[in-house]
């Protein structure tokens, strides 16, 4: 099975050097949007206004499969 990286910027690239073996490019995407949610879970309740936050699915052949931005703005 290949084996799917999923790098984080919030502010600072954090690449993922290990990887994660997973199936096919659908279900790396589907563990992305999980991960982001629970991720996002954890984020302190006042976080700086206009924060990005993101993650980049990049498959075994260096391909972006997915990318997920997420933007905390607070009205």
């Amino acid at each position: 099975m290949p084996r799917y990286f999923f790098h984080v910027h919030d502010g600072i690239y954090s690449p993922d050097s290990s990887g994660t073996v997973i199936k096919d490019d659908e279900t790396a995407c589907q563990q992305a949007i999980q991960t982001t949610g629970t991720l996002l879970a954890y984020q302190k309740p006042n976080a700086p206004i206009g924060r990005v936050w993101g993650m980049i699915v990049v498959g075994p052949d260096e391909k972006v499969i997915c990318t997920i931005n997420v933007a905390i703005d607070r009205r």
